[in-house]
């Protein structure tokens, strides 16, 4: 009984932890949007889509559109039913009880089942959208979605749609590093070490428990071995010393976008609509 009443009331400290930790400003808001709006302009550029491909997903993101009010409406309705089983769950938890009311369990569970399912119907229907977008896109296209990094300035210099990770900095750093004799050494290490703990620690939530000592140490460990090593080795570590540094360099998403993932946060937008129907009507024009 104790499991079930620390489970509800995970779900009241998940909700209020959920909240973002920044306030968020009008210009803030416009300014979010305007980028997001200039990455997918980006991305749709660089798929150079047809006029069929173009009609077909105008016709895909109107579909999720509605798909989507209709889970936003359904789910909305859930969550005041489940808001109002929350609040009986935590009046009865402030008296000290050690038992919640079968009738609130049973209305709990029956409230999360709801919110579940709508949930699972609403990915489906989705999955049908992106699988008619995969279809309608070429391999090229499909690539250039696989590859794709957010960015606001295109460039292709690298042979790459969107933002790179440039390594060529960070790798003259360590050649020098490397070269150079222990006392200089020392010093470049320490600059470059205290460089990469505050990118670290910029991107650290608010309230993180982050082990500065800890990380530094790791880092320092890492630079010693690297000049410990013979001209041979170095250059054929450097590679995987560099792998070990990026994620602490570059901002590296928790999991890799993959197509489906993409279809979704690039292609199915109100603005991808708006976007293809102004050019398919340009270029008529």
């Amino acid at each position: 009984m104790k499991n079930i009443i620390c489970c509800l009331l995970s779900f009241i400290v998940i909700g209020i932890l959920a909240c973002p930790c920044f306030p968020q400003t009008k210009y803030q808001t416009d300014v979010k949007a305007l980028k997001k709006q200039i990455v997918i302009t980006n991305l749709m550029n660089a798929l150079e889509l047809t006029p069929s491909q173009k009609t077909i997903l105008i016709a895909q993101v109107h579909k999720a559109a509605i798909f989507e009010r209709q889970y936003d409406r359904t789910i909305q309705q859930h969550y005041v039913d489940q808001k109002q089983t929350f609040q009986y769950i935590l009046r009865e938890v402030q008296t000290g009880k050690l038992t919640i009311s079968p009738h609130i369990q049973r209305r709990f569970r029956h409230y999360q089942h709801e919110i579940e399912n709508t949930e699972i119907v609403y990915q489906k229907k989705i999955q049908k959208v992106i699988d008619i977008i995969k279809r309608t896109l070429n391999p090229e296209q499909i690539y250039i979605l696989e590859t794709y990094k957010p960015c606001v300035i295109p460039h292709r210099s690298s042979g790459r749609i969107g933002q790179a990770d440039n390594l060529k900095g960070m790798t003259k750093k360590l050649d020098i590093i490397y070269k150079m004799k222990d006392k200089q050494s020392n010093r470049m290490k320490d600059q470059m070490i205290s460089k990469l703990m505050t990118r670290i620690q910029y991107r650290m939530p608010i309230g993180y428990d982050f082990d500065a000592r800890k990380q530094y140490n790791t880092l320092d460990r890492m630079m010693d071995h690297m000049r410990s090593l013979s001209s041979a080795d170095y250059a054929i570590q450097k590679s995987y010393i560099l792998e070990e540094l990026r994620p602490m360099i570059f901002k590296i998403h928790k999991k890799d976008r993959n197509v489906g993932m993409a279809i979704k946060h690039f292609i199915l937008q109100p603005y991808t609509a708006h976007l293809l129907s102004k050019t398919t009507v340009a270029r008529n024009d």
